[in-house]
């Protein structure tokens, strides 16, 4: 009998630890998808863009600031500048060398979506390349867990579409987004990671976007963690290119 009272105190003990690790776990495990250190980084490699049937391929450079800003320039056959985004949380400016034209607006999604037919913030697209929450920690809930890892679950504040981010050992591993109706709009697959500087970063991304029937295939050549004095910048343009306010189109 006392064997048998001694043997239920003990899978108590172990029942109780085990709730306890697991909700730590992955309380620490959000904190460090946070990457609130990572305050720069300078990102180079090569992209492959497929938009309606039609195939493109480029070279970037990316300067990132925190998780809210961005810099990036986009390169064609012989390294001739074909592109450049400026974006911060409040404004954003794209310009197109192929049209000679110059798309401005606030960095919301609405936005985005006019002027590259893709439904995504300029806070998902930093961290996806990140590797890093777009959101804060606290607004996101363990939605399944496996051996193999955590499936997070984040609702927008209007209900319109939820994320859902599947965690492992590595990192962020894949990103989903589901709008209203359960209709998946975007798709990211991040492999290849390397760790950099105690950051780990994923060197591959796949993102698909099924309504807008366009494919974006990332790899990255190099990380560059918390240079100094290096944050993004706003482009300068010629006056004689063509202006498109976003924020007036309906």
């Amino acid at each position: 009998m006392k064997k048998l009272i001694y043997l239920m105190l003990i899978m108590l003990m172990f029942s109780c630890s085990s709730v306890k690790d697991k909700s730590s776990g992955t309380a620490l495990e959000l904190e460090k998808l946070a990457k609130s250190d990572l305050n720069a980084m300078i990102v180079t490699g090569k992209m492959d863009a497929a938009f309606e049937s039609k195939s493109y391929n480029f070279a970037f450079k990316m300067v990132i600031g925190q998780s809210d800003s961005l810099e990036m320039e986009v390169f064609g056959p012989f390294g001739v500048s074909v592109g450049k985004l400026f974006a911060d949380e409040k404004n954003f400016t794209f310009l197109n060398s192929f049209e000679n034209r110059i798309y401005k607006g606030k960095s919301s999604m609405e936005n985005f979506k006019r002027a590259f037919r893709i439904m995504i913030s300029i806070k998902e697209l930093i961290a996806l390349v990140r590797n890093s929450l777009p959101y804060s920690q606290m607004e996101y809930v363990i939605s399944e867990s496996s051996e193999a890892g955590n499936l997070y679950k984040y609702i927008a504040p209007t209900g319109e579409f939820a994320d859902f981010l599947f965690v492992n050992n590595s990192g962020i591993t894949k990103f989903q987004r589901k709008e209203t109706g359960n209709i998946l709009s975007m798709n990211a697959d991040m492999s290849n990671f390397e760790l950099i500087d105690n950051y780990s970063l994923a060197k591959t991304i796949n993102w698909s976007f099924p309504s807008a029937k366009a494919d974006l295939n990332i790899k990255i050549d190099k990380f560059t963690i918390n240079p100094e004095g290096v944050k993004p910048k706003m482009f300068t343009y010629s006056s004689n290119m063509t202006v498109i306010d976003l924020d007036t189109i309906e």
